[in-house]
């Protein structure tokens, strides 16, 4: 039987295809697709952790915004508490 007939018996019986590829794939090889598929559903997961991450980081920003704006604007409000502290001083010197 030379190569074009096996091909053709394979052809017409996928059965015999099949076992023939056990016989001459390892059975490293045969695991590759499983082992591929095994990853590829980690790396969706990854995906998934990463956009949840992605999520966070977003809200985490916002939240550094606003807490900024609060931020200069207590500033603002004890910079005029300071000022008023100081003519109320002033005022109180004058007095006595």
């Amino acid at each position: 039987m030379n190569t074009l007939q096996i091909i053709e018996e394979m052809n017409a019986n996928p059965a015999l295809a099949e076992d023939l590829r056990t016989v001459v794939l390892s059975r490293e090889l045969l695991a590759i697709p499983a082992s591929i598929s095994s990853i590829d559903e980690r790396l969706d997961k990854l995906v998934q952790i990463s956009e949840k991450h992605e999520t966070r980081l977003d809200s985490i920003d916002e939240r550094l915004v606003r807490l900024a704006e609060i931020s200069e604007k207590h500033e603002t409000r004890l910079d005029s508490i300071d000022e008023r502290l100081v003519r109320l001083a002033e005022i109180s010197e004058k007095h006595e």
